[in-house]
């Protein structure tokens, strides 16, 4: 359902641009009939901070194929039951609708209390991005320093798998720092992996 929130004061001189209400309405059409909950306006901290994003709420357990299949590329394959969409109707990709989508993201998991990976949070543009690829790529690692300071070793193995991270590193740097005894009991058990 649309939920156009009346403007609060601090924003009467802000110009009218409706652009994500649009958005949230074709938006209900397509996803509504396949149990997903879409609202424009929300807001993202207590007391009240007007945002103009879109939140995309499953009223189902788990996302449902009939659901995925309605569900633009890179929202399709999220877990997250809440996806929050910043559009970006006048302007390109720059540091602050990257940020504002990172607060965004916070106030509302926050404001919700809700865990880090129930919240996905997407910058939609229609125009085409206008940075330097060097300054996107130092955007990048800000963004996964920043991602990655908040999350405890539970978290990256609920979202990765032991098996997963431990693809990535070959056996030798694994076994960098260990006493000799354990690296053999390492390799016992890899070398039966391996047979």
């Amino acid at each position: 359902m649309v939920d156009d929130n009346n403007a609060s004061d601090s924003t009467e001189n802000k110009p009218d641009n409706s652009w994500h209400r649009l958005l949230a309405r074709l938006l209900e059409l397509v996803l509504s009939p396949v149990d997903i909950d879409v609202q424009s306006d929300v807001s993202v901290t207590k007391p009240p901070l007007d945002a103009d994003i879109l939140l995309l709420r499953r009223k189902t357990p788990q996302w449902t194929a009939a659901q995925r299949a309605r569900l633009p590329d890179g929202i399709r394959d999220s877990k997250a039951p809440h996806i929050l969409i910043e559009l970006k109707y006048t302007q390109s990709f720059n540091e602050e609708a990257f940020t504002q989508a990172l607060c965004y993201d916070w106030f509302y998991k926050e404001g919700r209390q809700l865990r880090k990976f129930d919240v996905q949070t997407v910058l939609l543009l229609a125009k085409p991005i206008e940075m330097m690829p060097e300054k996107v790529t130092e955007l990048g690692k800000q963004l996964e320093e920043a991602w990655l300071a908040r999350l405890t070793v539970d978290d990256v193995l609920a979202r990765f798998g032991q098996d997963e991270l431990l693809s990535h590193i070959k056996p030798v740097d694994r076994l960098a720092g260990l006493e000799p005894d354990v690296i053999e009991e390492y390799l016992k058990q890899f070398k039966k992996q391996q047979d």
